[in-house]
């Protein structure tokens, strides 16, 4: 019964808002309740204007034969990227705006954060996208790139000691050609698995903006000889979508290049990451990562690429297999069928599981989160949705409960995952260290959405925290598997964080139920192969794994 459930949440909601007072019976566990509090806790900036029309975009373009695609890059934006750049134990958060600058909340971690931008150097820059924290030199602390909209270039933000300096154009990274801009997602990752983390910009450009090659690029670090500079590989590892697109589009309305969220994952686990890419117009690609530097696409024999409009993606092991499955956020509507559900078959293969699983339906999508609600074990799905059409201009955010048998529900508005908002960017941390997740919503045009997680289900958690030595520091790519009561849970990292214009907290984090004591603990290290197993970990702590 779920009568417990107001009582319950009553006992843990903060001060700046109860929860609601009866809380209907529902599909989810009692206990399971979400609380608003971006305000109280001192994240109240607003994005910006929302949909700006033409003569006022930084992107002026018209894609025919549909003149609503005007602007259509500027109304796309509003990043998050959750990580602990200042190596005090609690996770803070970096949102990117258009018309107004980014902003850094550092989390004070009594609950609240403050804007340090201008304490650290990252004051004043504005016209951006996605964001993605990671160490791309090895020196200890985090980096930040982020990706641009009508600039000539993006932006690599070097840490020195807590100072951020723009070293892009210098270090390789910044992808000027003389053209605007019109950056989306960045993917961090080692796909090479020589120990330094690579980049993946995505990029969404049509031919109306102009003649000129798309920005959507893969980009190699030197590593040892030159750290954090890169060289732009794309053609060398075969992963030019602009030539794909030229030869094989068919639904685009005109050419060009969409590559909406890109992300590195090991999808056949054979140790290298594959590059996976939703993208808009039918134009969503899997590349299979050979192990050589180069990569094969076999998305349409792979079983998957069958969204018409891809824009977010979410990858996790969904179904407690031992693999890797990818979750496409699209739009629904009169001319369009919604969601894409791949759950991984093995053998570089999928199966369309979208309305098997009940997740077709999100609206007008943009970001995605698989992420375990309420700490049972299994992973549970957030999208966020919405766009300048009347159909979607009030899209409702979307989630679901997995309860373990491969069909997803929906979860009910008194659970409080509640926005209709124009939500783009949404991620997962657990900002306030009680064990359960949390969700940020970045709102083009608005004010960002902190869902506090206030469940009290009795269920218990661990979080595995990784740090390579011979693999890349971040861990990026590492895989961490828990069993408990003989059921074992898998997360890539990196991979399981990787959103649509931003990254969640980039943690193992796994809910395992009424378990006390985790059986095992297993990391599998990307570049040296190795495999560490711990037994009878105590659960409810946060562990930090090093790579011997």
């Amino acid at each position: 019964s779920s009568s417990e459930g107001p009582s319950e949440s009553d006992s843990t909601a903060g001060d700046d808002e109860a929860p609601p007072p009866d809380l209907p019976p529902c599909c989810t566990e009692p206990g399971v309740h979400f609380t608003e509090v971006a305000a109280a806790a001192g994240i109240d900036h607003s994005h910006g204007d929302g949909f700006p029309l033409p003569g006022d975009c930084l992107i002026d373009t018209l894609v025919p034969p549909k003149d609503n695609f005007f602007c259509s890059i500027d109304w796309s934006t509003a990043g998050a990227a959750a990580a602990d750049y200042d190596g005090d134990g609690w996770v803070d958060l970096y949102v990117t705006r258009l018309f107004e600058p980014g902003i850094l909340y550092r989390n004070r971690g009594d609950g609240s954060f403050e804007d340090v931008s201008a304490a650290v150097g990252l004051a004043g820059l504005d016209h951006q996208s996605g964001a993605a924290w990671a160490d791309f030199d090895n020196d200890g602390d985090l980096d930040l790139y982020v990706s641009s909209v009508a600039d000539l270039g993006h932006r690599l933000l070097i840490n020195h000691d807590g100072w951020f300096v723009d070293e892009a154009a210098a270090r390789g990274a910044s992808l000027e050609s003389g053209h605007p801009q019109t950056g989306t997602s960045v993917a961090v990752g080692d796909y090479d698995n020589d120990g330094w983390l690579d980049l993946y910009v995505g990029d969404w450009r049509n031919s109306a903006i102009g003649d000129f090659p798309s920005h959507a690029r893969l980009l190699h670090n030197r590593g040892e000889a030159e750290p954090a500079v890169f060289d732009d590989l794309t053609d060398e590892a075969g992963v030019n979508v602009d030539l794909i697109y030229l030869e094989s589009y068919t639904q685009t309305p005109t050419v060009g290049t969409f590559v909406l969220t890109p992300a590195w994952a090991d999808l056949d686990g054979d140790g290298w990451v594959e590059l996976v890419q939703s993208a808009d117009f039918g134009c969503s690609r899997l590349f299979w990562n050979q192990g050589d530097g180069s990569f094969l696409d076999t998305t349409y024999a792979s079983g998957v690429g069958t969204d018409r409009n891809g824009m977010g993606l979410a990858i996790a092991d969904y179904d407690r297999d031992g693999d890797l499955d990818w979750f496409v956020s699209s739009i629904m509507g009169p001319n369009n069928d919604g969601n894409r559900l791949y759950r991984n078959e093995g053998q570089r293969s999928f199966s369309d599981q979208t309305d098997a699983a009940g997740v077709r339906d999100g609206f007008w999508g943009w970001g995605s989160v698989f992420f375990d609600q309420d700490n049972d074990g299994d992973l549970d799905l957030v999208m966020t949705n919405g766009w300048r059409a009347t159909l979607h201009l009030d899209d409702p955010m979307v989630s679901w409960t997995n309860p373990g048998d491969g069909v997803m529900v929906e979860n009910p508005p008194a659970l409080g995952l509640v926005d209709t908002g124009q939500g783009r960017g949404l991620i997962s941390f657990d900002y306030d260290r009680d064990g359960d997740l949390d969700i940020f919503l970045a709102n083009q045009g608005g004010k960002p959405k902190l869902f506090r997680n206030d469940s009290l289900t009795g269920n218990h958690w661990l979080r595995v925290d990784v740090r390579g030595s011979v693999s890349n520091r971040d861990g990026l790519g590492a895989r961490v598997e828990v069993v408990t009561e003989g059921q074992t849970q898998l997360f890539e990292v990196g991979a399981g964080s990787t959103s649509y214009l931003g990254h969640s907290q980039r943690t193992a984090h796994f809910g395992v139920g009424a378990a006390t004591t985790v059986e095992l603990v297993r990391v599998r290290w990307p570049a040296s192969g190795q495999v560490q197993e711990f037994t009878q970990v105590a659960a409810d702590q946060v562990m930090l794994v090093t790579e011997n």
